[in-house]
């Protein structure tokens, strides 16, 4: 019997090299393929990064020293980027041991490989803006000894258009400067000592905080690190003072006639970022508003930053309120809180309240009475939940109402028609019954409706609203049939950005595994949100030493603390990971999104198949494991078949031109 050759290698010891797609996990456990994978195809634009991996496995003797051969593509591509594939150590949950997990990227050194084992290298194409278009072939030759070579054939496809200089999708990270500090005994503030740091990091096109609260905040060192920052990466959203420490180092003034010290901050910054030209990327992250009983100095500190210098614009991040909507500029959401009817109001700078034509001036309720006022605040994206067993909810108005007919909004389980009961109030005190007949409505917006006919009209000072048995969060009691959203008088246009939230779809953590990853930025395009607002990028835990970190496993205590370390520390400074190199990717992949949606938007291509290509309904906010292999999937081939798309287009409008 004739084996294949790569089989026989195996058989009799000797080394073996094969190529695998990015997303595939090796492990030093990991056996050679049973079939012959030496040849990988690669698809770019100008201005793209494309990466896979090469794997050595040392067969029974083991490898003293692997080396790379990589030549030029052509004249404009040059040689590839090779790094090796670290792992980290993650607790194993509840069950003993550990888990070593293919992530870190550390700069390439060769090192032999055990009996047995195998060992991944990242391999990374750079296509410039300018590359002519077309398919390229090129090799890779891998020694593992003093003599023994294996040759890998790699091809690429250059599509005939650029992604944009600065990436379309906006994102807004946390940097440790302090951990940074302590690794690397950087002990200056000094922008040119950490220029090494941010070029580090512009890896990926996200964007960060230069300043983590800690040190001084001095206007001329800030813009100092932010000219560094920008200068060194492909940042599109500049953080003018993180949530952590800035309204701590300039609190308010004792009264309304002292300047704020806020604003000539914010006026010296930001008016330096307008002479640059970097004003538009400018915002400002603030804490959540929290619950209802800090709500006031949530707004007014919101509105302390609108006074200080309107052109910087706000991100509030937590659920979606009116309360809020006239404070901020930029709302990220958690998937769970996405609607799309609410992005299309805030998108058209229209409120998502309505005024009710009978406001009360008082709500109680039997449970959660911190939350009753939101069943009558005029908005179906907030709502009251009643808790268990007998449920209430009283709203008193400022005067006599006529109410003949009622609309309740319901965000989940409808209570049944026979338990819901109305009662009126003459005088706010006591309440007496009154006959209503209840009418389901259509499922909208997520909403299922039951509309009530009070059979004898009555006045009334206040309403009681009871009902027993299971009923789930009451989103809006209305007397309004078709509500009218104001225009916002304040902010205009809200920008909606997607808020990571650890444990859910999508997720930063090395659990999500590199699909999820790269899928970020699709669940972006499929909620439409402009952006993404993320958590830590380098919150390396302390355990972590300059002498440790230099070993082969990085530990972690738990895989959720994984989600806050998108780059690992190396020898000379920060590294990327795979999860960081493969949201670079999903970057890349949005832009190809986003440039086809231009084409389109133009009026003058008429394809369903193109506008099939870019339909966000394609991409949900939340997957299962399942769901996500299979999107995955999809989404390769699809930004394969937009690349192609979009050189068709390039390709008719040149041919357009000529004649």
């Amino acid at each position: 019997m004739v084996l294949p050759a790569i089989v026989a290698m195996t058989v009799l010891g000797a080394a073996s090299v094969w190529v695998e797609a990015p997303a595939v996990p090796i492990l030093p456990s990991t056996a050679p393929p049973s079939g012959r994978l030496q040849a990988y195809r690669l698809y770019a634009a100008g201005g793209e990064y494309e990466s896979f991996q090469v794997v050595v496995h040392a067969g029974r003797d083991g490898i003293e020293e692997v080396r790379f051969e990589a030549p030029r593509v052509n004249e404009y591509i040059g040689p590839p980027e090779i790094r090796g594939v670290g792992y980290a150590e993650v607790v194993a949950g509840n069950s003993p041991g550990h888990r070593r997990i293919p992530d870190p990227l550390p700069a390439f050194v060769s090192k032999p490989i055990p009996p047995g084992e195998s060992r991944a290298y990242w391999v990374t194409y750079s296509v410039p803006r300018g590359a002519g278009a077309g398919y390229f072939t090129s090799g890779i030759r891998v020694y593992t000894g003093a003599k023994r070579r294996h040759d890998l054939s790699v091809s690429l496809e250059v599509f005939d258009f650029a992604l944009p200089a600065r990436a379309s999708l906006r994102s807004l990270f946390r940097m440790d400067q302090s951990r940074i500090r302590d690794f690397f005994a950087i002990d200056t503030d000094a922008a040119a000592d950490w220029t090494p740091v941010y070029t580090a990091l512009s890896r990926t096109p996200i964007s960060y905080s230069v300043w983590d609260g800690g040190g001084p905040a001095d206007a001329p060192r800030f813009k100092e690190h932010l000219a560094a920052a920008v200068a060194a990466g492909r940042m599109n959203t500049i953080d003018v003072g993180p949530s952590a420490g800035l309204l701590e180092r300039f609190p308010p003034p004792a009264s309304i006639e002292e300047i704020d010290p806020l604003q000539p901050f914010l006026l010296d910054v930001d008016g330096w970022l307008k002479e640059k030209g970097w004003l538009d990327r400018a915002v400002i992250r603030l804490p959540d508003p929290g619950q209802r009983a800090s709500w006031p100095e949530a707004r007014e500190t919101y509105f302390r930053v609108q006074r200080a210098d309107p052109r910087v614009q706000r991100i509030l991040p937590g659920p979606l309120h009116p309360a809020f909507e006239r404070y901020t500029d930029i709302w990220a959401l958690a998937p769970a809180d996405q609607d799309e009817h609410a992005h299309a109001l805030l998108r058209e700078g229209r409120s998502i309240a309505f005024a009710q034509s009978h406001p009360p001036v008082r709500v109680s309720a039997s449970a959660n009475p911190e939350t009753a006022a939101d069943a009558l605040d005029g908005c179906f994206f907030t709502g009251w939940d009643g808790g268990e067993g007998r449920r209430w909810i009283e709203a008193e108005f400022g005067g006599t109402v006529d109410l003949g007919s009622i609309r309740l909004a319901w965000m989940d389980r409808v209570p049944r028609v026979k338990d819901l009961r109305i009662r009126t109030s003459i005088d706010g005190r006591s309440f007496s019954s009154a006959t209503a007949s209840w009418e389901e409505g259509p499922v909208e917006m997520g909403i299922a409706w039951l509309d009530g006919a009070i059979r004898v009209p009555r006045p009334m000072r206040a309403m009681r609203l009871e009902w027993d048995g299971p009923g789930g969060t009451l989103a809006e009691i209305s007397t309004d049939t078709n509500p009218h959203y104001e225009h916002l008088p304040v902010s205009g246009k809200i920008s909606p950005w997607l808020r990571i939230v650890p444990r859910s779809f999508p997720s930063l953590d090395i659990d999500a595994g590199p699909a999820g990853i790269r899928m970020l930025p699709w669940a972006c395009w499929g909620a439409d949100a402009d952006g993404f607002l993320a958590g830590g990028l380098n919150d390396w835990p302390s355990a972590w030493t300059r002498d440790d970190a230099r070993a082969a496993l990085y530990p972690f205590a738990d895989a959720l603390h994984t989600g806050q370390v998108l780059f690992y520390p190396g020898e000379t400074g920060p590294i990327p990971s795979i999860r960081s190199e493969l949201l670079r990717d999903g970057f890349e992949d949005y832009d190809y999104l986003a440039a086809l949606r231009r084409e389109l938007d133009t009026g003058t291509v008429y394809n369903d198949e193109y506008r099939d290509l870019v339909r966000r309904e394609r991409w949900p906010g939340d997957l299962s494991a399942d769901e996500l292999a299979e999107a995955h999937a999809v989404a390769a081939k699809q930004r394969v078949a937009i690349g192609r798309a979009l050189t068709r287009l390039m390709h008719e409008k040149e041919q357009s031109h000529e004649r």
